[in-house]
């Protein structure tokens, strides 16, 4: 536990908005998942892509059609419910793939560091040639 009369060094320091983004994106990420599984589904019978479901995915449990029926949840978000959740997972892989993607490339050129105050520092030997 840190000490109140201990500063953290700005190397160090975590703006609480940066954790509170995180946060979002734990509860964002599956949401996006969700509706591109849902998507995919849609344009995958539109335009007969010829993706098939297996007749295990393509089911849904009677538990979920009682919830849906008591919150006001329509029928069709939850048609197809393993086969979208299946795809939800794939989607959030992918999504947060490419958010961390683009964070790294966005953090390298506007200048973050190449290390932190943890990290082991680099050598100041000079390489040797092989020869």
């Amino acid at each position: 536990m840190h000490n109140s009369a201990e500063k953290p060094t700005p190397r160090t320091f975590i703006h609480p908005a940066w954790r509170g983004i995180g946060c979002l994106l734990v509860v964002l990420i599956p949401i996006m998942g969700w509706g591109l599984g849902g998507v995919f589904l849609e344009k995958n019978v539109q335009y007969g892509w010829g993706v098939p479901i297996p007749p295990e995915l393509n089911v849904t449990p009677s538990a979920v059609w009682k919830f849906a029926a008591s919150s006001g949840i329509s029928p069709e978000m939850l048609t197809p419910f393993y086969a979208r959740l299946m795809l939800m997972v794939v989607f959030s892989v992918v999504v947060y793939g490419v958010l961390t993607v683009a964070y790294s490339v966005i953090y390298r050129v506007s200048g973050g560091g190449r290390g932190s105050p943890l990290d082991v520092p680099l050598s100041s030997q000079p390489r040797r040639r092989k020869r």
